[in-house]
């Protein structure tokens, strides 16, 4: 028979696993934000997702998260990238303190926080991140809603299909409300297989056009396009059917 320790014990490591002990809340702030700035990745890694489990009231860790998203672990970057997309609620709050902790200390004090200053040169600078951090941020941006469409399309507009692949994710994420998206989803669309980072697959044209059909009624001006896209032989049977199925919401 197990004695009434081994039950206890076993009782502890399930309660831990499921988060009721080491609940973190709003007091914690200022040490996790501490803690992401220790020499142990452990510690770091720790206080990045726990940041992300107090949520919106953790907002005051917003430029150490942003800064964690350089950390050397691998862990504390992905930790860092999930648990902004949970705290902030508005890109506008997002993106400039991430876009800063990106560029030299000279260039971040002239950019200010304008969305059509920041979005551009947020654009360019992700892609000094490595893909999996940058997947996070751009699917935190597509739960932010519209606040989120002006830095997703800048993304769009970069020569990147793997990146223009998953902005329009996000933007599919967001819906109706990401209608400013449409003429720079459109442009992913026709644009093929050009640019200098060619991709043998249509990835990066199928969520552009999923995107689309999310919009809805929003993305009309995408229907003529569609339309002649749709008699056209195209032999991505994956694109071909999310064609079908964009315009049939758009309609």
């Amino acid at each position: 028979m197990r004695s009434l320790g081994g039950y206890a014990f076993g009782l502890v490591i399930l309660l831990a696993a499921s988060g009721w002990v080491d609940a973190v809340d709003k007091s914690d702030v200022p040490q996790l934000v501490r803690n992401l700035k220790s020499r142990d990745s452990d510690l770091r890694r720790r206080a990045a997702r726990d940041l992300g489990e107090i949520g919106p009231d953790a907002k005051e860790a917003i430029p150490a998260l942003a800064a964690a998203l350089n950390d050397r672990d691998m862990f504390v970057r992905r930790f860092a990238a999930r648990s902004l997309g949970r705290i902030c609620t508005d890109a506008n709050d997002f993106v400039p303190p991430l876009t800063r902790s990106l560029l030299s200390s000279g260039t971040s004090k002239e950019l200010g926080s304008d969305p059509t200053k920041v979005a551009p040169v947020f654009a360019r600078e992700l892609r000094k991140l490595d893909r999996p951090v940058i997947q996070a941020v751009l699917r935190a941006l597509g739960q932010m809603g519209q606040s989120a469409v002006p830095y997703l399309v800048a993304v769009l507009k970069e020569d990147d299909t793997r990146m223009q692949t998953l902005a329009a994710q996000a933007i599919g994420q967001i819906g109706p409300d990401a209608k400013a998206a449409v003429p720079a989803l459109i442009e992913v669309f026709r644009s093929g297989l050009t640019g200098r980072r060619r991709n043998r697959t249509n990835e990066h044209r199928v969520a552009a056009v999923e995107a689309l059909g999310r919009i809805g009624s929003g993305a009309k001006a995408a229907r003529p396009v569609l339309e002649k896209a749709a008699k056209e032989r195209i032999r991505d049977r994956t694109l071909r059917s999310a064609i079908r199925t964009a315009l049939r919401r758009i309609r």
